[in-house]
């Protein structure tokens, strides 16, 4: 599966992406079988940074042909990473 990261954010530096990256990476590779209901080609996984609350917000979108599914509704971030699933 290829997980791609989307940025809709002004404010977070290329650091930042990198770091928050990989730690989303690992967490989602930690939690695939609560995320990835059926086999997957394409993660998507759009973030933000519009929330005073967090530093980086977003949700992940699952793609296997011309199906697509949300898998993670909402995914938070400041020091760590917390995700809500469906």
């Amino acid at each position: 599966m290829e997980i791609k990261f989307e940025w809709h954010t002004t404010k977070i530096t290329e650091d930042q992406k990198k770091k928050a990256e990989e730690e989303l990476t690992n967490k989602i590779n930690h939690h695939y079988d609560q995320i990835i209901k059926t086999p997957t080609f394409l993660l998507i996984v759009s973030l933000y940074d519009k929330n005073p609350k967090y530093l980086i917000t977003g949700s992940a979108i699952s793609v296997e042909g011309e199906t697509t599914r949300q898998v993670i509704k909402e995914i938070t971030y400041n020091s760590g990473i917390e995700f809500k699933f469906d």
